[in-house]
């Protein structure tokens, strides 16, 4: 650690923070924050406003409940509510891709039409 250090401590220096990212869950069916997600929320805008983030971007998921069209759709306005969310913090809109995984995806594999709360979430990862 000490020989890489001192003969590379600009170059490690000068790299970038590694990125953060945080998951946001949400109510069944609804593009509504759970309680306890609306509490991370300002840890959020301060990681964004402390970086001076230009690279915001917000993944919307879905359990497997539903079709897989609606499930796109709940999973895209989850994100475009979060993105909202953002902006009205100080985020610039330019900088927040928003992207829909739908029911694809899942942090916990389940079977077709399971109400699984952990896939219900947008992550953000802010770099």
């Amino acid at each position: 650690d000490k020989e890489i250090q001192a003969s590379f401590s600009d170059a490690l220096a000068a790299q970038p923070l590694p990125p953060v990212t945080f998951i946001l869950y949400f109510l069944e069916g609804s593009d509504e924050l759970t309680d306890e997600s609306k509490t991370i929320l300002p840890k959020i805008f301060q990681t964004i406003q402390s970086r001076g983030s230009t690279d915001i971007v917000i993944s919307g998921h879905t359990d497997t409940v539903g079709t897989k069209e609606y499930n796109y759709k709940l999973a895209l306005d989850r994100a475009q509510v979060t993105s909202k969310t953002m902006v009205a913090n100080g985020a610039d809109p330019a900088n927040i891709p928003v992207t829909s995984h739908g029911e694809g995806n899942p942090l916990i594999k389940t079977a077709d039409e399971v109400a699984e709360p952990k896939n219900r979430r947008v992550e953000i990862t802010i770099r």
